[in-house]
């Protein structure tokens, strides 16, 4: 049931036009922005050249991956229960945590989507254009990449259980600007602005903890720890801010039904 909950979500995905103007807005950007970076590439044959391409690329990747899924948690039963499908859903004989499963997997198979279709363009690119070679730890980095969109798809949907889907994302875009606030604060010489930025750390996204393509690319790395401390540090904050957000829908009161 989880299952065909989430293949039903990522049809609606499939069939929406939002998805469609996402995507062609991030091909338009993706183009005129790493076209002429891979154009130089070709020309020198520099690996340099190369590796900042795939800075570029990824660093694109990454901001178009985090608003992709904070738009999908913050509207991810939102749209269901503006077009009356969510009643029909709690209706069934399965318990909210598994609708709120099975919509969250149909969520994850669309990140998973375009996660695949930004590394498949990638690496056609690398080996028409590039001569440098890619690392054996690059899945554990594209692990590490999908775990931290993880991250705002689950803030988004603990917020959207708070707020509507606009004030929710804003929430979440405002707690992400605590771990500037904690750097800011941590480079102030008083007392009171250390403690002050050691609390916001503490409470905010360490986005600085995930280890970059650049040193992925550019770098010998004697050791993947780095990796999988990014890993662990977004599975952690992914895994506790879902189960808020399940405890907060399970406890939601919903039109024309108790629960």
């Amino acid at each position: 049931m989880i299952n065909a909950i989430a293949l039903h979500k990522l049809a609606k995905l499939r069939h929406s036009r939002m998805i469609l103007i996402y995507v062609i807005g991030c091909g338009c950007i993706s183009l005129f922005t790493i076209l002429p970076v891979i154009l130089m590439g070709v020309v020198s044959g520099n690996r340099t050249v190369g590796a900042e391409t795939a800075l570029m690329y990824f660093g694109f990747a990454r901001f178009f991956g985090l608003v992709a899924a904070l738009m999908l948690g913050a509207t991810l039963w939102r749209q269901d229960e503006k077009d009356g499908t969510l009643l029909t859903f709690i209706a069934r004989p399965l318990s909210r945590i598994e609708l709120l499963l099975g919509k969250s997997l149909g969520c994850l198979y669309a990140l998973l989507i375009y996660l695949g279709a930004a590394v498949a363009f990638y690496l056609l690119a690398h080996l028409l254009f590039f001569r440098f070679s890619i690392p054996l730890s690059f899945p554990l980095y594209l692990i590490q990449e999908l775990l931290f969109y993880l991250v705002y798809f689950a803030a988004g949907a603990f917020f959207s259980s708070l707020l509507n889907p606009l004030l929710a994302a804003t929430a979440v875009l405002g707690w992400a600007f605590l771990a500037l606030l904690a750097k800011i604060f941590l480079s102030l010489s008083p007392a009171w602005c250390r403690v002050l930025g050691k609390g916001f750390r503490f409470l905010s996204l360490d986005s600085d903890i995930s280890y970059s393509v650049q040193a992925l690319f550019t770098a010998d790395i004697p050791t993947v720890m780095p990796l999988f401390k990014g890993i662990t540090y977004y599975l952690l904050w992914s895994i506790l801010l879902f189960s808020a957000a399940v405890v907060l829908f399970n406890k939601r009161e919903f039109a024309g039904r108790r629960s």
